[in-house]
């Protein structure tokens, strides 16, 4: 006999399912995305960014997968900044930044909001 199971829980949320910003991120320009400056590390093993960027990229996508795409030079640990801004809403509204990443990330906004579990 077949014996199945299911589970539904409340405010479970699919990341592929949610809404993203892609239509309200704008450049310091106007144009819709963000401006991303690669940088390097002090050496392959250090943590520590370089300020000068090795590249400078116009983003149109707030999904990225990055896996070969780097630009060439750059050191095994590196840093990608991504910098734009959100588009005013009419009225307020709740938002949910997330970031999934595959080693180590950091998500900083610069803002006099107060954001929470954001590190």
């Amino acid at each position: 006999m077949l014996l199945e199971k299911r589970v539904h829980l409340n405010d479970t949320l699919a990341f592929k399912m949610m809404p993203t910003l892609d239509y309200d991120i704008f450049t310091e320009s106007g144009e819709r995305g963000w401006i991303g400056t690669w940088h390097t590390h002090e050496s392959d093993d250090s943590l520590v960014p370089i300020e000068t960027p090795v590249k400078t990229q116009y983003i149109d996508e707030t999904q990225m997968f990055i896996s070969a795409s780097y630009p060439e030079g750059i050191t095994k640990k590196w840093s990608l900044r991504l910098n734009g801004y959100l588009k005013p809403r009419e009225h307020d509204c709740k938002f949910e930044f997330g970031l999934i990443a595959s080693g180590r990330a950091k998500v900083r906004l610069l803002t006099p909001l107060t954001a929470s579990k954001i590190s």
